[in-house]
């Protein structure tokens, strides 16, 4: 489960804070190469913290000591930025700058990537507004024969809105292939217990002599 909660900052006000739950998002995404990073549209040094950007705080909800999770930011195809969260805590923060539309891929090896959309097209003009979304998931280890078209599809698409002053997700659109994920995760859930007992029946690899 991909959790998510929009917080919104206004001058020493008091912080508004908006629960949301979303469908996890699963994908193998083919990683571009890392000399794009040279063609950035803003510098680097931006991701790790701006006065103009949306702050992202995650965490990585797996066995202690196995939370390390590689995040890749896309930004109009090309990647932008590279980051590391914790081998313990799993715990991760990145800033993305207002007046672009990024991709966020969570990426460990042997396990299903997830990836979400952000747009950070903002219209408000007071500038002591910041904005901060926190979001904790966890990652799916590869199995075989399950069917993955679902996971081609963008599950969530973060956006601000204009009327509500926060940012937020498009609940219809995520709503629409809820249906889909639950197949998904059922034949997951089968195929992976197929895996394990494959592995039980097969016993501990035999010594070599």
């Amino acid at each position: 489960m991909l959790i998510f909660r929009v917080h919104e900052f206004v001058s020493q006000s008091r912080p508004v804070l908006k629960g949301i739950k979303v469908v996890v998002i699963l994908l193998t995404f083919s990683m571009t190469a890392l000399a794009q990073l040279n063609v950035s549209p803003f510098p680097i040094d931006s991701f790790k913290g701006c006065v103009r950007c949306l702050k992202m705080n995650g965490k990585m909800d797996l066995p202690k000591n196995n939370r390390a999770v590689a995040i890749h930011i896309y930004c109009k195809d090309s990647l932008v930025y590279i980051l590391q969260s914790s081998n313990k805590s799993g715990l991760f923060t990145f800033y993305l700058p207002f007046n672009y539309e990024y991709k966020v891929v969570l990426s460990k090896p042997g396990y299903y990537d997830k990836y979400f959309t952000v747009n950070t097209a903002y219209t408000k003009n007071r500038m002591y507004t910041k904005y901060e979304i926190e979001f904790s998931t966890e990652m799916f280890k590869t199995v075989e024969d399950v069917n993955v078209d679902v996971l081609k599809k963008p599950l969530v698409e973060i956006e601000y809105n204009k009327i509500r002053n926060e940012f937020v997700y498009d609940p219809l659109y995520t709503q629409s292939i809820n249906d889909e994920m639950a197949r998904f995760y059922a034949n997951y859930a089968i195929q992976e217990k197929a895996e394990a007992a494959t592995l039980d029946a097969a016993g501990p690899p035999k010594k070599s002599k």
